[in-house]
């Protein structure tokens, strides 16, 4: 009886002793002590970057999300990148929520949880044909002088030109920020009449034809074409015709069509050798206003 006693106490301690490794709980994970005071997060485009004041010994969680403040652990629509190098200071993101404005931030990782986040950013991932640069040859809202928005959006770009609807009202383009903007201004109001994009003075007309009529002397039409005996520039706009390098007046052409210069077409736009209607310029410009 004594030895089965015996047995029995040698095979409850073994037990007990299995069971204290199997169930004891792994501290680890939640033992680590915060060695980071702050973290500085800046962007651009899908790259991220960030100084770190401290160390950070089980590297970086970067998260982001097109919900404001991410966290780790994850909330639904957020994603992260695990950089497991406390030298590591910089990532690459993805538009994982397709394209859009993501909230971007990255925190000291101290083993399953998150400790000290850096500043919140936003970056904009996936976005095609983001517009890269606007320029106004004008210099900006400039109603006495012909100018022409020029944007680079990807590959390709884009020209606005400043033109005469009626012989009172001027479109005049202008950047506003990185984008492209028009208004309509009504050179009457000045007393001024509209021609060739720019307001001027009723008197000044007469200077105007004189000049062009030098320039016709000097070039002796040897480029350009004849309106009613008058030699006038290559890509010169009349009545819907605009002045060929061939040294004939050709009409001007609609939306999707071919096109070398933005005088070929009627909206006076020429995006990557296709003419782009004037509702869908307009479109393009309520696009970006709702983005941005």
């Amino acid at each position: 009886m004594k030895k089965r006693a015996g047995i029995f106490l040698t095979f409850a301690f073994i037990l007990f002793f299995c069971l204290s490794f199997i169930i004891a709980p792994n501290t680890e994970e939640t033992n680590e002590i915060s060695k980071v005071s702050s973290i500085k997060l800046i962007g651009e485009e899908n790259i991220v970057k960030w100084n770190v004041e401290g160390q950070s010994s089980q590297g970086f969680k970067i998260v982001w999300s097109k919900n404001e403040n991410p966290t780790y652990p994850l909330r639904k629509g957020d994603q992260y990148i695990y950089l497991s190098n406390p030298g590591d200071y910089k990532t690459e993101l993805n538009a994982f929520d397709g394209s859009g404005v993501y909230y971007v931030r990255v925190c000291e990782y101290l083993g399953g949880k998150c400790g000290v986040y850096s500043n919140q950013i936003k970056v904009s991932l996936g976005a095609e044909g983001k517009i890269e640069k606007c320029t106004d040859t004008d210099g900006g809202i400039e109603y006495s002088i012909f100018g022409e928005v020029i944007i680079k959006v990807g590959e390709g770009s884009a020209i606005f030109l400043d033109f005469c609807e009626t012989s009172s009202i001027l479109n005049e383009s202008y950047c506003e920020g990185d984008y492209p903007n028009t208004l309509l201004r009504d050179c009457g109001m000045e007393g001024k009449v509209c021609l060739k994009g720019k307001c001027i003075e009723e008197e000044d007309l007469e200077l105007e034809e004189k000049e062009d009529k030098l320039e016709d002397k000097e070039k002796f039409c040897s480029e350009g074409c004849t309106i009613n005996g008058k030699c006038v520039n290559v890509c010169y706009i009349y009545n819907n015709t605009y002045c060929s390098l061939s040294g004939e007046m050709v009409e001007q052409q609609q939306e999707e069509t071919f096109c070398y210069n933005h005088c070929e077409c009627l909206s006076g736009v020429c995006v990557n050798n296709e003419c782009i209607s004037g509702n869908l310029i307009q479109k393009i410009l309520s696009w970006f206003r709702k983005i941005f």
